[in-house]
């Protein structure tokens, strides 16, 4: 771009330069990288009024100039992308813009951070930035290949293998969804799982068994299988456990553990039609949830469950383990290295739910109040 060592802040362009966007496979995250004149920068957008709650994110990749000697605040402030620093860049003996054709985005599996990649005529690809979910905490906002030292623009990329081998594992995740359908093996794999374990329930009752696709034709696929007798309906998702939930990481020591799930919930009463309507509705509501709200849930969580349930507008988690739902207490399989976690949605009441959230109860106490005694 300029190789003047007297280059200054008028070669700033009045309208930046594209090199990059992209969407993210869920559909709520616009990646973004531009230039101009003066530096390349890499940007996550949330999308909608789903993705205001993402915000936006940005991380510096490389100077277009030399660096001034420090951050122009008032720049910042007016929120133009400043410069960084001299002292916090590599040196180089260029300042050219990465080549559009060159660039790719490379999603975190979760959908909530993405690594932004160059790969070169001979096919080596470089990662030049990456904005993980954790950017935007404590003054961090991404890691650049060119960032020598820590600064509030960026922080040099991690010498540990750990990060990259997160980007490696999520080109494979997404290669091969694109290439080996890992739907259509863990779908029939949980299916049958649940027929094993849900069939001793409806013993000597007529048993009904359905199954719906409620994913509504988006990324990622997911269905609902549902068991249903005169009294009692059980209702579970299906390979909802295929896509780790964003964000368990910033929770929890160990994210594995946790960030694979499916929903279950059990009615017992009179059913008709329109009362398992409204559950599959709500259940396929939340089956999307932790990925359009950059969220996840766990055992202790609660949430809104509509008007499904007369008296009780919310659900407690409670881990399968805790639970006697079941004479069958089959294992579900696991994926990608990972455990599939069964968490049972147990009803509870507005002021059950205010009681929790002021820690006057226990999810113990909701479990022995309730028909799913531990």
């Amino acid at each position: 771009m300029n190789k003047d060592p007297n280059f200054s802040r008028s070669n700033r362009l009045d309208d930046p330069v594209n090199l990059l966007f992209e969407t993210s496979p869920f559909g709520t995250i616009d990646a973004i990288v531009e230039h101009d004149g003066l530096a390349v920068y890499f940007y996550l957008n949330g999308r909608g009024k789903e993705g205001e709650k993402f915000g936006t994110r940005a991380c510096w990749v490389r100077n277009l100039g030399p660096g001034p000697f420090v951050i122009n605040a008032d720049e910042m402030q007016q929120g133009i992308p400043p410069m960084m620093p001299k002292t916090h860049c590599k040196v180089r003996t260029d300042y050219v813009p990465p080549d559009p054709q060159s660039l790719s985005v490379v999603w975190f599996e979760e959908g909530n951070g993405a690594a932004l990649i160059e790969t070169d005529e001979q096919g080596s690809p470089t990662t030049l930035a990456v904005i993980p979910p954790w950017s935007g905490l404590e003054g961090f906002h991404g890691y650049s290949e060119e960032c020598s030292s820590e600064s509030p623009l960026a922080w040099p990329m991690p010498r540990k293998e750990t990060l990259h081998l997160r980007i490696e594992r999520a080109q494979e995740f997404w290669t091969m969804l694109r290439e080996d359908d890992p739907f259509s093996v863990l779908q029939p794999e949980l299916l049958a799982r649940m027929d094993a374990r849900f069939a001793h329930d409806f013993r000597g009752d007529k048993m009904n068994r359905g199954y719906y696709a409620i994913d509504g034709g988006q990324f990622p696929p997911r269905g609902l299988v549902e068991y249903r007798s005169e009294n009692e309906l059980i209702m579970v998702t299906i390979a909802m456990s295929m896509v780790p939930q964003p964000s368990v990481e910033i929770f929890t020591n160990d994210p594995s553990l946790w960030r694979r799930i499916e929903l279950g919930i059990r009615y017992r009463g009179e059913l008709d039609d329109q009362i398992v309507e409204k559950f599959g509705m709500q259940i396929s509501g939340l089956a999307g949830f932790p990925w359009r709200n950059f969220t996840w849930f766990g055992p202790g969580h609660t949430c809104s469950f509509g008007d499904a349930i007369p008296g009780s507008p919310f659900v407690l988690m409670v881990h399968d383990h805790r639970m006697k739902v079941s004479v069958d207490s089959q294992e579900l399989p696991g994926f990608r290295g990972d455990p599939i976690n069964l968490l049972w949605m147990i009803p509870i009441t507005e002021q059950q739910q205010n009681q929790l959230e002021a820690k006057e109860i226990t999810a113990d106490d909701i479990i022995r109040a309730s028909h799913f005694e531990a």
